[in-house]
């Protein structure tokens, strides 16, 4: 079994174990990975980075059974205290900080954590967060409506191609919305289309 399945594993296990919202953390999951291959002409990492965006993912609403307005800094601590998650600690970090950025607040050079990293960890933890933010967004309405995408990347843009069923404005609208670190790391604005 490869080193990638081993973690997946495991993370699925801890996120049983913490609770995750299984439908929608799924699909945020699901859309995550889908973005990820879209665009790795823009991003360029590789299978050993993707498994890192497919944890933060599957762990980033585990700390809704806290404070649920705080719940994007509560999946980092939760995920920062967890030895037993099979990463190293510079994988840890970026899985935490990933899941602390699906909302709110951008990545800062002054946040926790964070400013710990070295600039090669901080852009991987950019790029990460910018994609997760619009898979997010896409499920906002917790309905699961979207089963495809397909994107055109151009110089000045990325369309994103929505394929789901029926028109969901609250979906439409929070991948738009969290489409800001996406536009900023890629310097490219987002447009998203629904079929």
């Amino acid at each position: 079994m490869t080193r990638e399945k081993d973690i997946l594993r495991e993370v699925m296990r801890f996120a049983i174990d913490h609770g995750y919202e299984k439908d929608h953390s799924n699909q945020v999951t699901s859309l995550s990975m889908l973005l990820f291959d879209l665009t790795m002409p823009l991003h360029g990492l590789d299978k050993k980075i993707r498994v890192l965006l497919e944890s933060a993912a599957l762990l980033h609403d585990i700390g809704r059974t806290g404070s649920g307005d705080r719940h994007h800094k509560e999946a980092r601590d939760i995920i920062m205290r967890r030895e037993e998650l099979p990463f190293t600690d510079g994988e840890r970090k970026i899985v935490a900080l990933v899941a602390r950025y699906h909302r709110q607040t951008l990545p800062e050079s002054d946040h926790a954590i964070y400013s710990e990293l070295p600039g090669e960890a901080r852009e991987i933890v950019d790029k990460l967060s910018a994609i997760l933010r619009i898979a997010d967004g896409l499920d906002r309405g917790h309905d699961n409506s979207v089963w495809g995408i397909t994107c055109d990347i151009l110089k000045d843009e990325v369309i994103f191609h929505i394929l789901a069923d029926g028109l969901s404005e609250v979906d439409r609208d929070g991948a738009l919305w969290k489409s800001d670190l996406f536009e900023k790391v890629f310097k490219r604005k987002v447009v998203v289309e629904w079929f």
